[in-house]
Protein backbone atom coordinates (compact mmCIF):
# COMPACT_ATOMS: atom_id res chain seq x y z
CA UNK A 1 0.00 0.00 0.00
CA UNK A 2 1.31 3.23 -1.15
CA UNK A 3 1.11 6.00 1.59
CA UNK A 4 1.19 9.50 0.18
CA UNK A 5 0.09 13.28 2.28
CA UNK A 6 -2.14 15.41 0.40
CA UNK A 7 -0.92 19.28 -0.20
CA UNK A 8 -1.34 21.64 1.64
CA UNK A 9 -2.05 25.33 0.71
CA UNK A 10 0.54 27.90 1.18
CA UNK A 11 -0.69 31.86 0.99
CA UNK A 12 1.55 34.96 -0.24
CA UNK A 13 0.25 38.14 0.74
CA UNK A 14 0.52 41.10 -1.72
CA UNK A 15 -0.80 44.41 -2.86
CA UNK A 16 -3.49 42.53 -4.67
CA UNK A 17 -4.80 40.00 -2.09
CA UNK A 18 -3.89 36.75 -0.83
CA UNK A 19 -3.30 33.89 -3.29
CA UNK A 20 -2.87 30.21 -1.85
CA UNK A 21 -0.33 27.60 -3.75
CA UNK A 22 0.18 24.27 -2.85
CA UNK A 23 2.70 23.53 -1.50
CA UNK A 24 4.06 19.14 -0.80
CA UNK A 25 4.33 18.49 2.82
CA UNK A 26 5.73 14.93 2.70
CA UNK A 27 6.01 12.10 -0.15
CA UNK A 28 6.72 8.93 0.91
CA UNK A 29 10.27 7.99 -1.36
CA UNK A 30 8.22 4.86 -2.37
CA UNK A 31 5.90 6.97 -4.60
CA UNK A 32 7.14 5.75 -8.22
CA UNK A 33 7.73 8.37 -10.79
CA UNK A 34 4.06 8.03 -12.73
CA UNK A 35 2.36 8.86 -9.58
CA UNK A 36 4.72 11.71 -9.24
CA UNK A 37 4.13 12.93 -12.67
CA UNK A 38 0.30 13.06 -12.58
CA UNK A 39 0.45 14.53 -8.87
CA UNK A 40 1.93 17.24 -10.72
CA UNK A 41 0.38 17.63 -13.96
CA UNK A 42 -3.36 18.51 -11.42
CA UNK A 43 -0.87 20.86 -9.48
CA UNK A 44 0.24 23.03 -12.67
CA UNK A 45 -2.95 24.03 -14.16
CA UNK A 46 -4.74 25.75 -11.36
CA UNK A 47 -1.18 27.43 -10.64
CA UNK A 48 -1.01 28.56 -13.98
CA UNK A 49 -4.59 29.69 -13.83
CA UNK A 50 -3.60 32.01 -10.36
CA UNK A 51 -0.36 33.00 -11.80
CA UNK A 52 -2.42 34.66 -15.01
CA UNK A 53 -5.27 35.74 -12.67
CA UNK A 54 -2.44 37.66 -10.42
CA UNK A 55 -1.14 39.67 -13.19
CA UNK A 56 -4.03 40.33 -14.72
CA UNK A 57 -5.52 41.93 -11.45
CA UNK A 58 -5.67 46.07 -10.69
CA UNK A 59 -3.73 45.14 -7.73
CA UNK A 60 -0.50 43.62 -9.31
CA UNK A 61 -0.88 47.20 -12.17
CA UNK A 62 -0.13 49.44 -8.75
CA UNK A 63 2.68 47.21 -7.91
CA UNK A 64 4.36 47.87 -11.02
CA UNK A 65 3.15 51.78 -10.84
CA UNK A 66 4.69 51.74 -7.48
CA UNK A 67 7.93 50.11 -8.96
CA UNK A 68 8.20 52.77 -11.58
CA UNK A 69 7.87 55.43 -9.24
CA UNK A 70 10.36 54.61 -7.20
CA UNK A 71 12.40 53.78 -10.34
CA UNK A 72 11.80 57.35 -10.64
CA UNK A 73 12.34 58.60 -7.45
CA UNK A 74 15.53 56.71 -7.71
CA UNK A 75 16.51 58.51 -10.30
CA UNK A 76 15.60 62.20 -8.94
CA UNK A 77 18.06 60.80 -6.32
CA UNK A 78 20.67 59.94 -8.49
CA UNK A 79 20.46 62.89 -10.00
CA UNK A 80 20.14 65.09 -6.78
CA UNK A 81 23.43 63.25 -5.65
CA UNK A 82 25.60 63.41 -8.59
CA UNK A 83 24.35 67.39 -8.96
CA UNK A 84 25.80 67.46 -5.44
CA UNK A 85 29.07 65.87 -6.25
CA UNK A 86 29.91 67.90 -9.05
CA UNK A 87 29.22 70.97 -6.63
CA UNK A 88 31.59 69.63 -4.49
CA UNK A 89 34.37 69.19 -7.03
CA UNK A 90 33.93 72.64 -7.99
CA UNK A 91 34.52 73.77 -4.88
CA UNK A 92 36.83 70.91 -3.98
CA UNK A 93 38.44 72.59 -7.58
CA UNK A 94 38.21 76.26 -5.81
CA UNK A 95 39.72 75.22 -2.26
CA UNK A 96 42.66 73.47 -4.40
CA UNK A 97 43.49 76.79 -6.65
CA UNK A 98 43.24 78.96 -3.13
CA UNK A 99 45.30 76.75 -1.35
CA UNK A 100 48.44 77.19 -4.26
CA UNK A 101 48.16 80.40 -4.58
CA UNK A 102 48.72 80.47 -0.83
CA UNK A 103 51.39 78.37 -1.36
CA UNK A 104 52.71 80.64 -3.92
CA UNK A 105 52.31 83.86 -1.69
CA UNK A 106 54.17 81.80 1.27
CA UNK A 107 56.83 80.89 -1.17
CA UNK A 108 56.78 84.72 -2.03
CA UNK A 109 56.45 85.78 1.53
CA UNK A 110 59.36 83.32 2.22
CA UNK A 111 61.94 84.66 -0.40
CA UNK A 112 60.92 88.51 0.76
CA UNK A 113 61.64 87.61 4.21
CA UNK A 114 65.09 86.48 3.46
CA UNK A 115 66.28 89.66 0.96
CA UNK A 116 64.69 91.75 4.14
CA UNK A 117 67.09 89.67 6.72
CA UNK A 118 70.06 90.47 4.18
CA UNK A 119 69.04 93.73 4.46
CA UNK A 120 68.89 94.15 8.05
CA UNK A 121 72.21 92.66 8.57
CA UNK A 122 73.32 95.63 5.98
CA UNK A 123 72.04 98.03 8.03
CA UNK A 124 73.53 96.48 11.63
CA UNK A 125 77.05 96.66 10.21
CA UNK A 126 76.04 100.22 8.81
CA UNK A 127 74.97 100.99 12.46
CA UNK A 128 78.21 99.65 13.79
CA UNK A 129 80.46 101.52 11.56
CA UNK A 130 78.42 104.35 11.64
CA UNK A 131 78.97 104.00 15.92
CA UNK A 132 82.68 103.53 15.60
CA UNK A 133 82.94 106.89 13.27
CA UNK A 134 80.78 108.76 15.90
CA UNK A 135 83.24 107.55 18.72
CA UNK A 136 85.61 108.32 16.75
CA UNK A 137 84.30 112.21 15.59
CA UNK A 138 84.13 112.68 18.83
CA UNK A 139 87.74 111.98 19.76
CA UNK A 140 88.36 114.26 16.69
CA UNK A 141 86.24 116.58 17.92
CA UNK A 142 88.56 117.53 20.95
CA UNK A 143 91.62 117.20 19.52
CA UNK A 144 90.29 119.23 15.73
CA UNK A 145 89.18 122.23 18.05
CA UNK A 146 91.71 123.61 19.66
CA UNK A 147 93.67 123.32 16.14
CA UNK A 148 91.40 125.46 14.32
CA UNK A 149 91.76 127.98 17.00
CA UNK A 150 95.95 127.67 16.39
CA UNK A 151 95.10 127.80 12.47
CA UNK A 152 92.85 131.05 13.11
CA UNK A 153 95.81 132.68 15.24
CA UNK A 154 98.34 132.11 12.91
CA UNK A 155 96.35 133.05 9.55
CA UNK A 156 95.54 136.50 11.31
CA UNK A 157 99.59 136.63 12.65
CA UNK A 158 100.25 135.99 8.66
CA UNK A 159 98.05 139.19 7.70
CA UNK A 160 99.19 141.69 10.06
CA UNK A 161 103.13 140.41 8.92
CA UNK A 162 101.75 140.48 4.84
CA UNK A 163 101.19 143.49 2.43
CA UNK A 164 98.60 145.46 3.81
CA UNK A 165 95.67 145.13 0.69
CA UNK A 166 92.60 144.14 1.19
CA UNK A 167 92.86 144.71 5.04
CA UNK A 168 89.05 145.45 5.73
CA UNK A 169 87.81 142.20 4.34
CA UNK A 170 90.54 140.22 5.37
CA UNK A 171 89.97 141.13 8.82
CA UNK A 172 86.43 140.59 8.39
CA UNK A 173 87.04 137.62 7.31
CA UNK A 174 89.20 136.72 10.86
CA UNK A 175 86.57 138.15 12.29
CA UNK A 176 83.65 135.83 11.18
CA UNK A 177 85.97 132.99 11.83
CA UNK A 178 86.16 134.09 15.93
CA UNK A 179 82.25 134.08 16.28
CA UNK A 180 81.99 130.70 13.87
CA UNK A 181 84.44 129.15 16.87
CA UNK A 182 81.80 130.25 19.69
CA UNK A 183 79.15 128.71 18.32
CA UNK A 184 77.83 125.71 19.02
CA UNK A 185 75.22 125.28 16.54
CA UNK A 186 77.92 124.59 14.05
CA UNK A 187 79.91 121.73 13.80
CA UNK A 188 83.47 121.26 13.80
CA UNK A 189 83.81 120.00 10.80
CA UNK A 190 81.98 122.93 8.83
CA UNK A 191 84.07 124.99 11.27
CA UNK A 192 87.18 123.84 9.77
CA UNK A 193 85.94 123.73 6.42
CA UNK A 194 85.56 127.64 6.71
CA UNK A 195 88.78 128.16 8.01
CA UNK A 196 90.48 125.68 5.50
CA UNK A 197 88.57 128.34 2.99
CA UNK A 198 90.22 131.47 4.21
CA UNK A 199 93.61 129.62 3.61
CA UNK A 200 92.71 128.60 0.33
CA UNK A 201 91.53 132.53 -0.20
CA UNK A 202 95.13 133.77 0.52
CA UNK A 203 96.85 131.42 -0.87
CA UNK A 204 95.14 132.68 -3.80
CA UNK A 205 96.30 135.91 -3.45
CA UNK A 206 99.98 135.02 -4.48
CA UNK A 207 99.33 133.67 -7.54
CA UNK A 208 96.16 136.42 -8.85
CA UNK A 209 96.83 140.11 -10.00
CA UNK A 210 94.00 142.77 -8.84
CA UNK A 211 93.18 146.47 -8.89
CA UNK A 212 90.48 147.96 -6.42
CA UNK A 213 90.14 151.48 -5.32
CA UNK A 214 91.59 152.64 -2.03
CA UNK A 215 93.33 155.27 0.11
CA UNK A 216 96.66 155.03 1.20
CA UNK A 217 98.27 157.47 3.38
CA UNK A 218 101.84 158.77 1.98
CA UNK A 219 104.27 161.20 3.73
CA UNK A 220 101.53 161.78 6.87
CA UNK A 221 98.81 162.91 3.62
CA UNK A 222 95.21 160.47 2.77
CA UNK A 223 94.93 159.67 -1.27
CA UNK A 224 92.51 158.03 -3.28
CA UNK A 225 93.18 156.43 -6.22
CA UNK A 226 93.48 152.79 -7.51
CA UNK A 227 95.66 149.85 -5.52
CA UNK A 228 97.64 147.41 -7.57
CA UNK A 229 98.58 144.17 -6.50
CA UNK A 230 100.99 141.47 -8.45
CA UNK A 231 100.59 138.21 -6.19
CA UNK A 232 102.64 138.73 -3.06
CA UNK A 233 105.73 140.74 -4.51
CA UNK A 234 104.19 144.12 -5.57
CA UNK A 235 102.24 146.53 -4.26
CA UNK A 236 101.04 149.99 -6.07
CA UNK A 237 99.11 152.98 -5.90
CA UNK A 238 98.39 156.26 -8.49
CA UNK A 239 95.69 158.62 -8.44
CA UNK A 240 93.34 159.03 -10.90
CA UNK A 241 95.30 162.34 -12.54
CA UNK A 242 98.36 159.61 -12.70
CA UNK A 243 100.11 162.66 -10.45
CA UNK A 244 101.00 160.56 -7.33
CA UNK A 245 102.56 156.74 -8.05
CA UNK A 246 103.57 155.61 -4.70
CA UNK A 247 104.44 151.19 -3.79
CA UNK A 248 105.01 149.32 -0.97
CA UNK A 249 108.03 148.73 0.90
CA UNK A 250 108.11 146.23 3.53
CA UNK A 251 111.69 147.65 4.48
CA UNK A 252 110.85 150.63 6.08
CA UNK A 253 109.83 151.02 9.58
CA UNK A 254 109.01 147.95 11.67
CA UNK A 255 106.40 146.21 8.94
CA UNK A 256 107.01 148.72 5.92
CA UNK A 257 105.09 151.73 4.30
CA UNK A 258 104.05 154.00 1.49
CA UNK A 259 106.55 155.19 -0.52
CA UNK A 260 106.24 157.47 -3.57
CA UNK A 261 108.00 156.31 -6.43
CA UNK A 262 109.15 158.44 -9.74
CA UNK A 263 107.35 159.79 -12.10
CA UNK A 264 109.10 157.20 -14.87
CA UNK A 265 107.28 154.60 -13.05
CA UNK A 266 103.77 156.51 -13.63
CA UNK A 267 102.97 154.68 -17.15
CA UNK A 268 103.94 151.33 -16.17
CA UNK A 269 101.67 151.49 -13.04
CA UNK A 270 99.11 152.57 -15.39
CA UNK A 271 99.47 150.13 -17.65
CA UNK A 272 99.66 147.22 -15.20
CA UNK A 273 96.13 148.75 -13.64
CA UNK A 274 94.52 148.23 -16.80
CA UNK A 275 95.51 144.52 -17.40
CA UNK A 276 94.31 143.79 -13.83
CA UNK A 277 91.21 145.51 -14.97
CA UNK A 278 90.83 143.30 -17.75
CA UNK A 279 91.26 146.59 -20.38
CA UNK A 280 94.17 145.69 -21.95
CA UNK A 281 95.78 142.09 -22.45
CA UNK A 282 98.53 140.56 -20.59
CA UNK A 283 102.13 142.25 -21.32
CA UNK A 284 105.51 142.86 -19.46
CA UNK A 285 106.14 145.79 -16.95
CA UNK A 286 108.96 147.00 -15.24
CA UNK A 287 108.11 148.00 -11.83
CA UNK A 288 110.08 147.96 -8.56
CA UNK A 289 110.05 145.05 -5.88
CA UNK A 290 111.64 145.24 -2.81
CA UNK A 291 111.75 142.40 -1.07
CA UNK A 292 112.10 142.58 3.46
CA UNK A 293 113.90 141.43 5.53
Amino acid sequence: MRTRTTPRLASWRGNGGEINIPKIFMVKQNMDGQMLRKYFKRLALPATVCAVAFIATPASAATLEDIFELSAEGTRIAQTSQAQIDNLSDETQSLLGDYRRILRTIEDLQAYNIQKEREIADQNRQIRTLTSSIERATLIDRQILPLIGRMINVLEDFMANDIPFLLDNRRDRIANLRDVMDNSDVSASEKFRLVFQAYQIENDFGRTIETYNGSIQLDGQDFQGNVLRIGRVGLYFQTADLSTSAHWNSGLGNTGEWEVLDSSFARAISQGIKMADGQVANDLVRLPIIAGE
